[in-house]
């Protein structure tokens, strides 16, 4: 939609109006087909579109399919680490976008066979959890995407190329920790701990903290998340 179409909508809508008009909500809009004026929002909507459309490929979905794949799209994105949460740092405790709303909400319908043994399964209930594993494989192929895009992709934040970055391994910053064979989403939170300098004087290893162990990574490892807390 343009700024022409937004605008005929929200004025042809007495109850979009009214709502605007008793949350005192402003409706700013940016130039049509500019969307890095957008900013952060912008580059949100293209995270999602990439990430859906890479997922779905030439796939034909039903509407409520679509509707549960795109439920599972915001889900990913509010509950992505943002930032440390400056009571507690651990791997647990990263402040994500939903917790300004519903602190440590759960956003993933949930997955994994329940099944008590010997209990009989009708048609429908089979039927029901064959759907449901088709579309955790969705999920996960979600949180590929999404990962490739947010954290290591051309636009990710890096400590990869010191030449062509502004951002330098600190002691105190909290990073995701790039760990093999485990599934992106499950990659721990980490506090950098210790700077290990190399002969010439580079820094290309740190110490990093992981719940109650501290680790050696390599910084190519480490991925800094959103927002670094200020010393």
């Amino acid at each position: 939609m343009i700024n022409a179409d937004i605008t005929t909508m929200v004025n042809s809508s007495q109850t979009l109006t009214a709502y605007l008009a008793s949350n005192e909500i402003e409706i700013r809009q940016i130039t049509p087909f500019a969307p890095w004026q957008g900013g952060v929002y912008e580059r949100i909507v293209a995270i999602v579109k990439n990430m859906f459309y890479k997922t779905i490929g030439r796939f034909q979905f039903s509407y409520v399919e679509v509707e549960t794949l795109l439920i599972e799209c915001e889900g990913i994105i509010n509950s992505r680490p943002i930032t440390s949460n400056p009571i507690s740092i651990s791997d647990t405790e990263a402040i994500r976008p939903i917790d300004f709303l519903l602190p440590r909400a759960e956003l993933s319908f949930p997955n994994g066979d329940t099944l008590q043994p010997g209990a009989k399964i009708t048609i429908t209930e089979k039927q029901t959890r064959q759907y449901l594993k088709q579309m955790d494989t969705t999920r996960l192929h979600l949180w590929d995407e999404f990962y490739n895009e947010l954290y290591t992709g051309r636009n990710a934040p890096s400590y990869k190329n010191r030449a062509h970055s502004t951002l330098s391994p600190e002691v105190g910053h909290i990073v995701l920790v790039e760990t093999p064979k485990t599934p992106r989403y499950r990659w721990p939170l980490g506090q950098i701990m210790e700077l290990l300098p190399s002969k010439d004087g580079e820094i290309r290893s740190v110490k990093v903290k992981c719940k109650n162990t501290i680790i050696d990574r390599a910084i190519n490892q480490l991925i800094p998340l959103e927002v670094t807390p200020s010393p």
